[in-house]
């Protein structure tokens, strides 16, 4: 039975992929964790990742450090998951990029003035 408030209401597209696999719901989607993670990752490195880093130079560029270090932390967590996504086995429960999030949440907190 699904809840009326999942997380598919919550996360925009690609994420509503790792919400599916968690609630063990079929893989109706566009994305098939079983045989196309790899080019999943290899999107989510060079689509987000190089934006975000690009951004995050012009923020220090731009004399705004805070953002600008919070941006390219964001971006190379972004890389360091799609690099665990590509090398690794489809699993959604990882926990190497469980320990990524908590200790970037960490580091994030540590930046909040």
């Amino acid at each position: 039975m699904r809840s009326w408030a999942s997380c598919e209401s919550f996360v925009p597209g690609a994420l509503r992929l790792r919400c599916r696999i968690a609630h063990d719901e079929p893989a109706t989607t566009w994305v098939d964790p079983s045989q196309e993670s790899r080019e999943l990752a290899l999107i989510f490195g060079a689509f987000v990742f190089l934006p975000m880093l690009l951004v995050a130079i012009l923020a220090f560029f731009g004399r705004e450090t805070l953002g600008a270090t919070a941006l390219g932390l964001f971006s190379f967590s972004w890389l360091a998951r799609a690099l665990v996504e590509y090398v690794g086995a489809p699993d959604p429960t990882s926990s190497a990029l469980g320990m990524l999030d908590l200790v970037l949440t960490l580091v994030l907190l540590c930046l909040v003035p």
